[in-house]
């Protein structure tokens, strides 16, 4: 799994926090699928750096819970050959995820470059 490093502001607290994720690469940006509750700081979009391949980017990210945008992404992550267990689901073999299921299992947080 590629693997980055999110630092990001608490919305409430003000505190720092350095939250290891798994990115993954889309059109638009890269996305972090998950379910924890940092995804929250997100929810109306937040500034943040992304550590990843040893460079530090500055990023914009935002929650998206739209399941046709989550199974879309996660369909073409899934294409790739990444077993399912890596972005944090179980899958029975052969299964094509539909884009409720994917929204279900997962939320996304979309993180574009900021310049």
């Amino acid at each position: 799994m590629p693997t980055g490093m999110l630092r990001v502001t608490g919305r409430r607290t003000g505190r720092r926090y350095e939250i290891p994720v798994g990115v993954w690469p889309v059109d638009e940006g890269v996305v972090v699928f998950t379910d924890a509750p940092w995804l929250h700081n997100f929810a109306a979009g937040a500034e943040a750096e992304l550590v990843h391949r040893g460079r530090t980017q500055h990023v914009y990210g935002r929650v998206v819970d739209d399941p046709a945008r989550i199974g879309t992404w996660m369909r073409g992550v899934l294409a790739t050959g990444v077993n399912p267990n890596r972005v944090g689901i179980a899958l029975p073999p052969g299964h094509t995820i539909t884009d409720d299921e994917a929204a279900a299992l997962r939320k996304a947080v979309l993180l574009v470059p900021r310049n």
